[in-house]
């Protein structure tokens, strides 16, 4: 997610310098997608997760 990603992690930073209980678990290597890598380094203490995924659009104009 690039600079995204480091927007959420001085966000996660803040929170929780203010008592949220939030973090960030940032992606590199998403093919083939390490499912196990992912569950383990997810704390026991989760009770929710969101994904957020860029995309590219290219439009062609003809």
């Amino acid at each position: 997610m690039g600079s995204g990603a480091e927007t959420l992690e001085e966000t996660a930073k803040v929170l929780n310098m203010n008592g949220a209980k939030v973090g960030v678990l940032t992606v590199h290597l998403y093919r083939p997608f390490p499912k196990e890598a992912f569950v383990n380094a997810l704390p026991r203490s989760v009770k929710q997760i969101t994904v957020l995924d860029r995309t590219k659009e290219i439009h062609i104009r003809r």
